[in-house]
């Protein structure tokens, strides 16, 4: 039992050290992509593969896809501009209402076409590949007749192409009425879920999230409360609920917009997720912000990334962390982010390659944006796409970009009280001592107002355990250190 405990205590503490790490600009990667934004990336072992309208230094025309090698620097241009789906030895790209298959070298494969004359691609949409390799596409599209051209209908919102770009005759073409959908994701059980602007799917009411299966035919089964907004990602719970981000409105929220909705897994909105989440496009605006997309770090921790500056009116520039029960995480990016928008997203989604397709486990974030401040440094140079590298708060490397803070526990162990004494370089504006336990759990929080001070904490009634403390100023981490309460 000693052995257990012992070693539960110490993966603790390695899990909350680890949630102290904050992750900083690496300068040794950056792009010359001046204007525009990036919409998607994707990883090789010798080059990133980056698609959107991209307006390079040294270049006097657009761009809509690259090869950029892993210092940033362009080395090939392409069509694309949409979505990448990486296949066997090719890639898919969207491109305007249409989709591409290219080599890798960014030559287009001329045998996969979906520019037939029997369809009007009105709306673009997003699409999947699937494992015969066929496409799945949504949108809005008018069909016509293979034999004499005349229109069969409009707004299909729900295609498949088979292996030619040819539309699979074998397939039920969905409609949708009153919108078009939008975003398409393989669900795990083997169905898939659609999302966008429109109340009706082939004939029969939906939310504005629904699923449909293989065949294309909706899941009955499943079904949404939300009546307006469209999801742009998705992270799935093991349990079988669903965090959909994006911009939601239901009857059950019914004073805002929500940029977060949790789902259980027959669609019903799950109420214990913490949705007290409030982000504005611009600060001091009622233009709600937009969660674009969302990085799992581990099975704790997820990274949200989008067009917002604010969150609960503080600044935070178009990225947070939380937890998968929706508690915000200010430690894993205390800078004040993306600082000068220039398009209209400040962040699309993050990307973190593993270790067969980059160095080092790296986290790039991407979008339309100018400048990004870290918490340690203001980086205006960055443009684009950014690297991010994780480093323990407080490491030598960083030890003279971090403001001077000293935090100490007496007694630790400590029975009825503890005395936290701390100190801090510069006069606090927003700085306090938060104490959490194995589960993240907020237990203790002062506001502190002076420089230096002793704060006293009554332990008495505290569950005996292992527990976090931090010294935050700024939504910046300055200290951390541990805590051990028995009696």
């Amino acid at each position: 039992m000693i052995r257990i405990t012992s070693l539960f205590v110490l993966g603790f503490y390695s899990l909350f050290l680890n949630a102290q790490q904050a992750w900083v600009v690496d300068t040794t990667f950056k792009t010359n992509v001046e204007h525009k934004s990036v919409t998607d990336i994707e990883f090789y072992d010798d080059y990133i593969l980056i698609s959107g309208l991209l307006q390079f230094e040294s270049e006097i025309t657009p761009c809509y896809s690259a090869k950029i090698d892993y210092n940033g620097n362009m080395t090939g241009c392409f069509s694309g501009g949409g979505g990448i789906v990486p296949w066997s030895n090719r890639y898919y790209i969207g491109i305007g209402q249409s989709i591409l298959r290219k080599f890798e070298s960014g030559v287009t494969d001329n045998s996969f076409n979906t520019n037939s004359i029997f369809y009007n691609p009105i709306h673009a949409g997003q699409f999947v590949v699937l494992p015969d390799d066929k496409v799945l596409a949504t949108g809005g599209r008018d069909l016509y007749s293979t034999e004499d051209t005349t229109l069969i209908g409009s707004n299909f919102c729900l295609t498949r192409y088979d292996t030619l770009g040819n539309l699979d005759s074998s397939f039920q073409h969905r409609q949708c009425q009153f919108g078009i959908a939008q975003r398409i994701v393989a669900h795990p059980d083997g169905r898939f879920l659609v999302s966008g602007v429109m109340d009706v799917f082939d004939g029969e009411p939906v939310g504005h999230i629904f699923k449909v299966n293989y065949d294309g035919s909706l899941d009955t089964t499943f079904h949404t409360n939300i009546d307006f907004g469209s999801a742009s990602d998705y992270y799935f719970y093991n349990d079988g609920r669903i965090l959909a981000s994006g911009w939601f409105h239901s009857p059950e929220f019914p004073n805002d917009t929500i940029p977060l909705v949790r789902l259980m897994p027959d669609g019903a909105i799950d109420h214990s997720f913490n949705y007290d989440i409030r982000m504005r496009l611009f600060p001091n605006s009622n233009w709600p912000g937009i969660v674009q997309g969302m990085y799992t770090l581990d099975s704790a921790t997820i990274f949200l990334a989008g067009s917002f500056a604010t969150l609960n009116d503080e600044w935070v520039g178009g990225v947070f962390a939380i937890d998968t029960a929706g508690n915000i995480l200010p430690e894993y990016f205390p800078g004040t982010n993306c600082d000068t928008v220039i398009g209209p997203n400040t962040i699309i989604t993050l990307a973190m390659r593993d270790f067969e397709m980059g160095p080092d486990g790296m986290l790039y974030a991407y979008g339309s944006f100018h400048g990004f401040d870290d918490g340690y440094q203001n980086h205006p140079d960055q443009t684009m796409i950014i690297r991010l590298k994780q480093v323990n708060v407080g490491v030598e490397d960083h030890a003279n970009e971090l403001p001077l803070a000293t935090l100490s526990l007496f007694p630790n162990p400590a029975t009825n009280t503890v005395t936290f004494d701390y100190f801090l370089q510069h006069k606090p504006t927003d700085a306090y001592l938060v104490v959490r336990d194995v589960l993240g759990r907020e237990m203790f929080r002062q506001k502190l107002t002076d420089q230096k001070r002793q704060l006293a904490w009554d332990t008495e009634d505290v569950a005996p355990g292992t527990y976090a403390v931090t010294l935050v100023n700024k939504a910046r981490t300055l200290r951390a250190e541990k805590l051990v309460i028995h009696h």
